[in-house]
C-alpha cells in the first residue's frame, strides 16, 4: 500500500475487497453474506465495535498510528482489537501512517500478531486539503481503488459522529465524502451498506417536478447549504466570543494537571530522537 511496505500484488487473489468502517449501524454479518469466497474484508483499529462475534472470513486489520505509534498498542487494546478476527482466515495487521507526525510501533510490541508496515505519508500530496490528513478508511479505500484490480466496496463511510464513534476534526470529512460519492456515482467505487442510500433533496425535487432539472435543483441545494453554513459560522463566532473567559479559566487549570502518559511517551521519543543525532 503506497510508498513502502505492502505491494498491490498481495491483494491480487481477491475478486472483491470490502472496506468496513467502524460504524455501529452496520450489520457486518449480513453484508459479508452478500460476497463470495474470493473476498477480503478490511477492518480498522477496533473492529470489536462492529463485530458481534468471531469473523471467519479472510480479513486484515489496519492499525493507524499517531505520534506515539499504533493507537491500539499505546492504549493497550490489541487483544480486544483482534479477538473476533484471529483464526486461519486472519491475514494479519497493517500498521499505517498517513502523516509525517505519525510513527510506527516496533513489531515486537504486537504480541505475536503478524504485522506489516505501510507508509502513505506522501501518497496524497497535492490532492488532500492542506493542514488536514486522510482518515484511515479513506486512505486505504482510495489506495486500493487506484492500485488493485479487485472491485472495491466501502460500507459505513458516513463522516458523521455516532453514539460510540467520534469524528476526528483533523480529517476533512466533507472532502472525503465528496470524493467517495463522486467515485460511486462514476462506477469506480461500490457501496455495500446495510441501509439503502437516501436520495438527495435535488433528486427528490427533480423526480416530483419534471420541469425542474436535476442541475437546477442541485444548484438551489448548494445555495441553501452555503447560507446555512454562513449562519452556523456566525453562531460559532458568537459563541467563541462569549466563552473567552471560560476558556481562559479552563486553560489555567489544564496547565496544573500532571502530564498524561501519552505526553510522557512523546517526550521520551523526542529525547531519543535528539540523542540519536550524530
Amino acid at each position: 500500500m503506497g510508498d513502502a511496505g505492502i505491494s498491490a500484488a498481495e491483494f491480487g487473489s481477491y475478486a472483491d475487497i470490502v472496506v468496513v468502517a467502524n460504524n455501529d449501524q452496520l450489520d457486518v454479518a449480513e453484508i459479508a453474506g452478500r460476497f463470495g469466497a474470493e473476498t477480503l474484508f478490511v477492518f480498522f483499529n477496533r473492529p470489536d465495535a462492529v463485530l458481534k462475534g468471531p469473523f471467519g472470513r479472510p480479513s486484515v486489520l489496519v492499525l493507524r498510528s499517531d505520534a506515539t505509534g499504533a493507537l491500539v498498542i499505546y492504549k493497550r487494546a490489541l487483544k480486544a482489537a483482534v479477538r473476533w478476527l484471529e483464526g486461519p482466515e486472519f491475514r494479519g495487521a497493517i500498521n499505517l501512517r498517513v502523516h509525517e507526525s505519525e510513527a510506527f510501533s516496533p513489531a515486537a510490541e504486537f504480541e505475536g500478531v503478524a504485522v506489516r508496515f505501510q507508509d502513505l505519508t506522501t501518497y496524497f500530496e497535492g490532492f488532500y486539503p492542506q493542514d488536514r490528513w486522510p482518515s484511515s478508511g479513506f486512505a486505504v479505500a482510495v489506495w486500493l481503488l487506484e492500485n488493485v484490480r479487485a472491485r472495491i466496496h466501502i460500507c459505513g463511510f458516513t463522516g458523521r459522529r455516532s453514539e460510540t464513534q467520534k469524528v476526528q476534526l483533523i480529517h476533512d470529512w466533507g472532502f472525503e465524502q465528496t470524493v467517495l460519492r463522486s467515485l460511486i456515482r462514476a462506477g469506480r467505487l461500490h457501496e455495500a451498506s446495510t441501509a439503502r442510500r437516501e436520495r438527495t433533496a435535488a433528486e427528490r425535487i427533480a423526480a416530483r417536478f419534471p420541469e425542474v432539472t436535476p442541475d437546477v435543483a442541485a444548484a438551489a441545494e448548494l445555495e441553501v447549504a452555503g447560507e446555512r453554513i454562513d449562519g452556523m459560522n456566525h453562531m460559532v463566532d458568537l459563541l467563541w466570543s462569549t466563552t473567552r473567559g471560560v476558556r481562559k479559566i479552563d486553560g489555567f487549570f489544564r496547565a496544573l494537571k500532571p502530564k498524561k502518559r501519552k505526553q510522557k511517551i512523546l517526550e521520551q521519543a523526542e529525547k531519543r530522537r535528539v540523542s540519536d543525532k550524530p
